[in-house]
């Protein structure tokens, strides 16, 4: 089992000390050589003093947009390392969008894909933030690393704001979830203690770091390990995930539920995979099994949410006790309440709303008690999503809670409806 830290800093220096030349990143493009946690260590005291010249104080903000691949997972890492704040917003945003989330979170400075340079630099401007870095292969990478490297020492503790991630919005407006340093270290112990993680372990993250899947399993578990893992562009991940899974000796991965139907008219490859962890999205028993007994490698469905910097439940390695189409048990850090719609606990097998106690649960909406508030059931998460326990233990997620949702183009009630609730799905990744 790893240590655990107080800050992500912590986790690079240890990670540095016992794990030194070993390859942390495995990187899927031609212009990244192998990062190795000597090398994790040497970036992170060199983006220090790129911050400091780029006027970017502890404890502010980063926004970060690209849709690369190494660099963003590297500027997730090192920004949080640094004691400052790392802001993810989803590449694919339009521009009214990421106006609105710079707006919201007034970062101090933007990393950005060519594409969003000119509107973010007009918006430095005029809110007197640093203008724009722009992730361009590997150029910004070494800028980072010409500057004269200094050792840094975090001043942050478990309950510093480690991101401000923005939440789907499957049920209005996106919100902006604060989580700490610790709720994102808590959520990464746990997935390894799940699923038995070790260091001869080799990751695959093939959900964008605009993701909290993107974050948690695929870089923290290996970062506190001393494992490998190999980030690919999000637009290429389905296209190229059994060449890289082949290539690079991967053995694990987390995937959104899309993924299956598309993989599953592929051929079958050698890989060294030990499972993969699905979430997102239902996914049917019959998809599973023909999945499974195609390429025998196991799916473990899991569920969580932004609120709890990720995964919540997952089904474990042991199987004895599986319930097809269920999303398993909570993880050791979790505790599950199903609430009727007075917000009393139901007895096990009926049907409620799902609320999630968590370690790595996060402090609230970004300057918005009001919804934080209305969000929480004394120290539980309302995740909005109708389930209910089975007789062995496990998980089963019906749908989401509208007392009319639209499914295409057919209204249905939804409301704790067991008829309806299959026909509504989650099409958003944690």
């Amino acid at each position: 089992m790893s240590t655990k830290f107080y800050n992500l800093r912590e986790a690079v220096t240890h990670a540095k000390k016992k794990f030194g030349a070993r390859v942390f990143v495995d990187p899927s493009e031609d212009h990244f050589d192998a990062i190795t946690f000597n090398d994790l260590d040497h970036f992170v005291n060199c983006y220090s003093e790129f911050l400091k010249s780029c006027e970017v104080p502890e404890m502010e903000k980063v926004a970060v947009i690209s849709g690369a691949a190494t660099m963003p997972a590297l500027l997730f890492v090192g920004t949080i390392a640094c004691d400052r704040i790392f802001v993810p917003i989803d590449v694919l945003s339009t521009k009214t969008e990421v106006l609105r989330y710079l707006d919201q979170v007034t970062p101090a400075l933007i990393v950005c894909d060519p594409e969003h340079r000119e509107y973010c630099d007009a918006w430095a401007r005029a809110n007197g933030a640093r203008a724009s870095e722009v992730v361009d292969g590997r150029a910004l990478y070494d800028r980072i690393l010409s500057r004269v490297a200094k050792p840094f020492k975090s001043k942050c503790c478990a309950s510093n704001i480690a991101e401000l991630v923005f939440t789907a919005g499957s049920t209005g407006a996106p919100k902006c979830a604060v989580l700490s340093q610790g709720s994102i270290i808590e959520n990464a112990l746990s997935l390894i203690q799940r699923y038995e993680i070790t260091a001869d372990d080799h990751f695959m993250a093939a959900v964008p770091v605009w993701h909290c899947g993107g974050q948690i399993f695929p870089l923290l578990c290996p970062l506190l390990l001393g494992a490998s893992t190999t980030v690919i562009e999000p637009k290429a991940a389905l296209a190229r995930f059994w060449d890289i899974a082949a290539d690079h000796k991967v053995t694990w991965s987390i995937l959104p539920t899309a993924f299956l139907p598309a993989l599953l008219q592929t051929d079958p490859r050698a890989t060294p995979l030990k499972g993969l962890l699905i979430g997102g999205s239902a996914v049917s028993a019959d998809l599973i099994e023909r999945f499974e007994a195609k390429f025998s490698i196991p799916i473990y469905q899991i569920y969580g949410l932004t609120e709890i910097a990720g995964v919540a439940v997952g089904e474990p390695l042991e199987r004895s006790d599986r319930t097809a189409g269920s999303v398993g048990k909570p993880l050791d850090s979790a505790v599950i309440r199903i609430v009727s719609p007075d917000l009393q606990d139901v007895a096990q097998g009926q049907h409620g709303e799902v609320c999630v106690k968590s370690a790595s649960r996060y402090s609230g909406y970004f300057k918005d008690p009001a919804a934080t508030k209305a969000k929480m059931l004394n120290g539980y998460v309302r995740t909005g999503d109708v389930g209910f326990i089975d007789m062995n233990g496990n998980l089963n997620i019906l749908g989401r809670i509208h007392d009319m949702s639209n499914v295409g183009s057919e209204k249905v009630q939804g409301h704790f409806s067991q008829n309806a609730s299959h026909k509504i799905e989650r099409t958003t990744f944690v």
